[in-house]
């Protein structure tokens, strides 16, 4: 999907209320509100920003009982521009993907997001109370952490749903959120060791979110699940083919069946593996 597809996509769910999308836009809004004050503060030659200070999660606990808001706003706060793109892809790619194969009645981005986000500030203050790390410079902001947790969800109940790369890698959602995890590891382990345990925190986070969902799920069957397929004789490009009509045209493009064969076949090549 090229950047104008997604700008288009983005509009139609925030028309249409999903959670997903609005959560993309209050992440918009307030960081580039930030921004603003931030480029106020420079032009006025001050060098403190204090909407960031304010909506940053502070470390520390006695600094956390201060402003204990922090814990849910610093995840709208994204430091730089660059930060929030590479949030906003994250968060758009995998959180769509809890929409296309999940299905909205199932799970709730926002409570995932808002789940794996504390989970992630919790990790990140004790993180630092471990290593007796008194600066109340360091700050945490981001969506990485909730991120990671919609990463580790999906990676978890649909790990062998196949994506290909430029038609040069066809990897498994489960390799993909490996990968991203190992190079976010390496990339900030010198310099930004308290957001590496806040990204940790997000991750387990989501995973046992998914672990949960899967049990209640096994428990409780959701009756669309029961419409009787025809045989399918190769899952595999049954699934590329589903795929494709939803890169092309959406999830709401799929009859019911297609979404239950979608289901169905994540279900038989997690258990093949």
């Amino acid at each position: 999907m090229n950047f104008k597809g997604l700008v288009q996509h983005l509009l139609l769910s925030l028309k249409e209320k999903k959670a997903l999308a609005i959560l993309i836009w209050i992440n918009i809004g307030i960081s580039l509100l930030v921004q603003i004050f931030h480029l106020y503060n420079v032009i006025s030659g001050d060098v403190i920003n204090p909407l960031f200070s304010i909506l940053a999660l502070p470390s520390g606990w006695s600094n956390l009982a201060v402003q204990p808001w922090s814990v849910l706003t610093y995840m709208f706060v994204q430091s730089s521009p660059l930060h929030l793109i590479f949030n906003l892809i994250a968060l758009y790619w995998f959180g769509r993907l809890i929409y296309d194969s999940v299905g909205k009645p199932i799970v709730n981005p926002v409570i995932l997001y808002f789940t794996c986000g504390i989970a992630a500030a919790v990790c990140f203050e004790i993180y630092l109370a471990a290593i007796h790390d008194t600066n109340s410079l360091n700050l945490l902001t981001g969506a990485s952490g909730a991120a990671m947790g919609i990463m580790g969800f999906t990676a978890t109940v649909m790990p062998s749903i196949r994506f290909s790369f430029f038609n040069l890698f066809n990897l498994t959602l489960r390799q993909i959120a490996i990968i991203i995890f190992i190079v976010s590891f390496l990339s900030g382990v010198e310099t930004n060791s308290g957001g590496i345990a806040a990204h940790c925190g997000g991750l387990i986070a989501g995973i046992l979110f998914a672990l949960i969902f899967q049990k209640r799920r096994k428990q409780t069957p959701n009756p669309k699940f029961h419409i009787k397929l025809k045989p399918i004789e190769n899952p595999d490009k049954r699934l590329d083919e589903i795929l494709d009509k939803i890169s092309s045209s959406g999830y709401s493009s799929l009859t019911e069946i297609e979404k239950n064969e979608l289901i169905f076949i994540t279900n038989h090549l997690k258990n093949r593996k």
